[in-house]
């Protein structure tokens, strides 16, 4: 008795799953010109994207392998992507000209150090010992990175200037809590010389 009692307990207490309907060729729709099919775990299986709203101009199919790499993309002659042993992509297409491929180099730590284009370098990445993000170097113009212990980001400086082209300031609220940003002659918010400040809901997420 005592032995059926802690069975019937146990069921009881062990919350109970229900079970994982599979999505197959669902449709998901961002506005009038593209449309999504996933597959049952998530990945692209089809796309189709309308330039002008009209007609499908680019209709694609998709598969990918059990570790959701991209194997093979049929339609619009897109680069396949490649992978090395860590799963990084050393091989992707190009956002602007996508039958045109990048190339993906990375370090021991699978951080991105430089990004080619037919060997050319398009964008090259620097870290410090912590991890971060602290230069960049792409088309041409050097951006180097300053933050606090915090890890936050207080300030961007171009390469050969003489003052910050952007400075953050941080809240005491949360790690997240972005209170002011200035970002030189760039335009924000639809004004010159901006001056903005980030008001955040109860899940910290900028609007």
């Amino acid at each position: 008795m005592r032995a059926q009692a802690a069975t019937v307990f146990r069921e009881a207490s062990t919350p109970r799953r229900r079970p994982v309907r599979p999505v197959r060729n669902r449709r998901l729709v961002d506005g009038p010109s593209k449309k999504w099919g996933l597959d049952a775990t998530g990945n692209w299986a089809t796309f189709d994207q309308a330039d002008t709203g009209g007609p499908w101009t680019l209709t694609q199919t998709r598969t990918s392998n059990t570790v959701n790499e991209i194997t093979g993309i049929s339609g619009g002659g897109w680069v396949v992507p490649a992978y090395d042993s860590a799963g990084n992509m050393i091989t992707m297409p190009q956002p602007a000209a996508p039958t045109v491929g990048f190339n993906g180099v990375y370090d021991a730590w699978n951080r991105t150090v430089s990004l080619l284009d037919g060997g050319s370098p398009v964008g090259i990445y620097r870290f410090d010992g912590l991890n971060r993000r602290v230069s960049k170097l792409v088309s041409g113009v050097l951006r180097d990175i300053f933050y606090t212990a915090a890890w936050q980001a207080i300030e961007e400086w171009l390469g050969g200037s003489t003052t910050p082209d952007r400075q953050f300031v941080w809240g005491l609220r949360y790690i997240d809590d972005l209170v002011l940003r200035d970002r030189g002659t760039e335009r924000l918010f639809g004004r010159v010389q901006s001056r903005s400040c980030a008001l955040f809901p109860g899940f910290w997420g900028c609007i």
